[in-house]
């Protein structure tokens, strides 16, 4: 190399970033499943614990869904409470009747989501679940929609997706102004 040449990024740089990014996750995955391992207790229906969902899967999914659903949940904390509990019965009842591979996809993506580490690393959220301002959320759900890599694109549509499907597939959150419902057939 030249003297007064500036060192570019060079294959040892790449190899000794690629070691440490793949430690960071492996070691995410080792200790993301150890974390909140009792069952969520949903806020107005505590008789009903939640089946397959784990207490940190819970806590990531009330968090993002007011924002997935900005608009359409109801603006009294006591029934936009009672609606978030709803829709975190049905994402259960969805995840346990779907495969376990699926399952296992969100699984990993709530660990990762939820490990305070890799958190900061992948959504740029620094406060826990439970404090993130709505804000705070938007931005880093928009930051994994318009990201290069293609893995934060598919964790966005992971999450947004199934709020959105679990939440709409039920006829009783459609309202006139929100969602009409499935188009009716008129027979010709």
């Amino acid at each position: 190399m030249h003297p007064t040449a500036t060192p570019g990024f060079h294959r040892r740089g790449f190899l000794k970033m690629g070691l440490v990014g793949s430690g960071l996750l492996l070691g995410a995955s080792v200790l993301g499943p150890l974390q909140g391992c009792s069952t969520h207790q949903l806020a107005t229906q505590p008789e009903r614990p939640l089946k397959i969902l784990r207490e940190k899967d819970a806590i990531i999914l009330s968090a993002v869904a007011p924002v997935v659903l900005k608009g359409a949940l109801p603006t009294e904390p006591a029934a936009k409470q009672k609606a978030i509990d709803s829709l975190l019965i049905q994402v259960d009842e969805f995840l346990l009747h779907s495969s376990e591979y699926a399952y296992g996809e969100f699984e990993l993506l709530f660990d990762l989501m939820y490990l305070a580490p890799t958190r900061v690393l992948m959504t740029g959220l620094w406060s826990r679940w439970e404090n993130a301002s709505e804000d705070a959320i938007a931005e880093f759900l928009t930051g994994w929609r318009d990201s290069s890599i293609n893995k934060l694109r598919m964790g966005y549509a992971q999450l947004t997706q199934l709020t959105s499907l679990v939440y709409y597939s039920d006829p009783a959150s459609w309202s006139a102004e929100i969602y009409p419902g499935p188009p009716q057939h008129i027979p010709s």
